[in-house]
């Protein structure tokens, strides 16, 4: 309910004086208007008497002054119209001892998820600021909340370098913890230097990334709007920054900076992808590229694209084989236009060709190529102009966007 502006309060000074009250009896705004009274003085008296005044109740709609109630010193209130209070509903009590209990006893039946009397594992929200510190690295007045200044740079990047490399230290260390590595905080300073240092490196890949983006999107306006607004910055440089680590031999830490990017922006990118530069993802949501996917340069992807595993080879304990080549190879200026799926880690798709959309390949295409459906049949054959975008006539058309 909206309260009158304000209330007058009569001291026995005769002055009266104009005070917006709220309902719970504060005092929001100082003396505005014109006092009355014949002097100063008295002004000055009724003003600082006012400004003492102590708690005030809704319900009665009055209040005294701290100074105590002799000496006309109580000031009255006109009754205010607040809205009644909301009321308290308060739910019975539950007996929770039958859900703790069976909880209890699934922790001890049903092992594998539980995590206990083990090491400290990398947290989450602590490995998702790694991953906006490392932004904020990366491109340097892009995402502060006040402008950033060249003067500014030195003891901005001091002071954002100093916590990234204390926190990308501690996860590292409880990584290598998990994995029972022989001294893991001597180890961890070290693969977190290593990682450091390549910073410089990783920035110039990444501008080419951001190029990549602006010339391959007509909808782009500014390489700006690029850094500030298309997913492919976030998911790309993050992936970038953790194959570092990944080559490095971190567990777990690496594949957690992918998934932040992933929940960010709806594309999956593993960290032991090897990617070229100039690499766009336009759209973003639903790419999927697995770990052992090899990337060329000046590659463009468009949304729901996969670089997938045919199948898993199977250990003896039943388990997938871990660390063979599952994944396809694509060379360089090849486009993968919407939701096309390239599977096997023997497929290679052949350099300046163009996979359009909804194709499902499971064999290697020749460079210069051209990959569509047509009806029900995979279609593979030779562009028409190999020096220009140019593609064969009716196997274009469908795949621009």
């Amino acid at each position: 309910m909206k309260l009158p502006p304000f209330r007058r309060v009569e001291f026995t000074t005769g002055v009266k004086l104009p005070v917006k009250v709220d309902c719970a009896g504060r005092v929001l705004t100082e003396f505005s208007g014109s006092h009355e009274g014949p002097t100063g003085r008295r002004r000055r008296e009724a003003k600082a008497r006012a400004l003492t005044l102590g708690s005030f109740s809704a319900d009665r709609g009055a209040a005294r002054s701290p100074l105590g109630t002799g000496g006309g010193r109580r000031a009255d209130y006109a009754r205010l119209r607040c809205p009644p209070p909301t009321p308290h509903y308060s739910l019975p009590p539950m007996n929770l001892t039958p859900i703790k209990q069976a909880l209890l006893d699934s922790y001890q039946q049903h092992g594998g998820i539980n995590h206990l009397d083990g090491v400290n594992l990398p947290a989450q929200d602590s490995v998702q600021r790694l991953a906006s510190d490392y932004m904020h690295l990366m491109f340097p007045g892009f995402f502060e909340a006040t402008a950033l200044t060249k003067q500014d740079v030195p003891a901005h990047v001091d002071a954002s370098l100093a916590g990234f490399h204390q926190r990308l230290t501690a996860e590292i260390e409880k990584s290598l913890r998990f994995a029972r590595a022989p001294d893991p905080a001597g180890q961890a300073r070290a693969l977190a230097a290593d990682a450091l240092g390549q910073l410089p490196a990783l920035r110039q890949v990444i501008q080419t990334d951001v190029t990549a983006a602006y010339r391959g999107d007509p909808a782009a306006r500014s390489i700006e709007e690029i850094i500030l607004a298309y997913p492919c910055v976030l998911a790309i440089s993050v992936q970038r920054f953790a194959h570092v680590l990944h080559q490095l031999g971190v567990p777990l830490v690496p594949r957690m900076l992918t998934e932040y990017g992933h929940e960010r922006t709806g594309t999956d990118l593993h960290p032991g992808a090897t990617i070229g530069t100039h690499f766009f993802i336009d759209h973003g949501t639903g790419v999927v590229i697995g770990e052992t996917a090899r990337i060329g340069h000046h590659v463009k992807l468009y949304q729901g694209v996969t670089l997938g595993a045919k199948s898993f080879e199977i250990g003896p304990t039943g388990d997938p084989v871990k660390g063979i080549k599952r994944h396809p190879e694509i060379g360089d200026h090849v486009t993968i236009y919407a939701h096309a799926t390239i599977l096997g880690g023997d497929t290679r798709i052949g350099a300046n060709s163009v996979i359009g959309s909804n194709v499902w390949i499971m064999q290697s295409v020749p460079p210069d190529s051209v990959a569509y459906f047509k009806a029900d049949q995979l279609v593979v054959r030779a562009r028409q102009d190999q020096g220009g975008s140019a593609l064969l006539g009716d196997a274009v058309a469908s795949w621009e966007i």
